[in-house]
């Protein structure tokens, strides 16, 4: 018969009952359901842009010349008929004299065609003139007529030549762009400043290459002052077909009415807009 000393079995009996003891004090593991789902993976892009016209157009005078004064600059929020820029207008000044000359000469000559053909008309009824002489009369009077009209035209011309000599706002604008400067010699219809309408703004971004990003036409973009302290939501409603130099893709998002309001031509703002990818089954990283 085998037999243990007395402190061994002593040991031993210690450990038989501690050990149900341990069993009971263990917590179960912790279990957590988690339903698994598809949803689509979404990328939210943060941009920096700048606020620009939707409309802009240059304006130049019709016939150029010598600049004599630029009135505005960058910046300049322009009414309809202010005045832009002036040209030299002694040319046109001088060409307007000359055409209102001939124009009275051709008055005068006209008027004296007209007394002949009534000398003649009143000859003939009394039977003391020819037809011929009427004939030759009123071919006379249509002529001088006809030259009366032309001299007419090129005095229209000449005067709307005079006045294309200042350069005038065509609407409610604002200066975009200087391109000339007092002296400068400028042709028919070279840009003197670019203006933009006061109506429309768009924010103009330039995003990192993506081939989702066809995608974004139409969502929208929160677009906010750098100081956030003003923001507007409006959709994308333009993405580049081709990428830039710099491996970057332009898009843009018109914004209107009162929204355009508190945002200026060149003003930095911030953008914001997620692109959504195909539904996918997404898990927490801890299961």
């Amino acid at each position: 018969m085998f037999s243990l000393p007395t402190r061994s079995l002593a040991v031993a009996l210690a450990v038989c009952v501690a050990a149900p003891a341990l069993a009971q004090q263990a917590s179960p593991l912790p279990v957590q359901v988690v339903v698994a789902r598809k949803v689509p993976p979404q990328r939210t892009f943060q941009l920096t842009g700048t606020i620009e016209a939707s409309d802009s157009y240059p304006a130049g005078f019709r016939d150029g010349g010598r600049v004599i004064s630029v009135a505005v600059d960058v910046g300049d929020v322009l009414k309809k008929g202010d005045e832009i820029a002036r040209v030299d207008p002694t040319q046109a000044e001088a060409s307007l004299r000359a055409a209102q000359a001939s124009l009275d000469a051709a008055q005068a000559a006209l008027s004296q065609a007209d007394q002949a053909r009534t000398r003649a008309r009143n000859l003939l009824e009394r039977g003391s003139g020819t037809q011929a002489d009427l004939d030759s009369a009123t071919e006379a009077y249509l002529t001088a007529k006809a030259a009366r009209d032309q001299a007419e035209a090129q005095l229209d011309t000449a005067r709307r030549a005079s006045e294309d000599t200042v350069l005038t706002a065509v609407d409610d604008a604002i200066v975009t762009k200087r391109s000339a400067e007092p002296g400068q010699v400028v042709g028919q219809g070279q840009a003197i400043v670019t203006l933009a309408s006061l109506d429309g703004r768009e924010a103009v971004f330039l995003a990192p290459d993506d081939p989702g990003l066809a995608a974004l036409l139409g969502q929208d973009v929160r677009i906010a002052t750098l100081d956030q302290a003003v923001s507007v939501v409006v959709p994308v409603t333009e993405v580049a077909p081709v990428v830039s130099d710099t491996g970057t893709v332009t898009l843009k998002a018109a914004i209107s009415g009162q929204q355009a309001a508190p945002f200026t031509i060149g003003q930095p703002v911030l953008g914001q807009l997620a692109l959504s990818g195909a539904p996918v089954i997404s898990v927490p990283w801890t299961a």
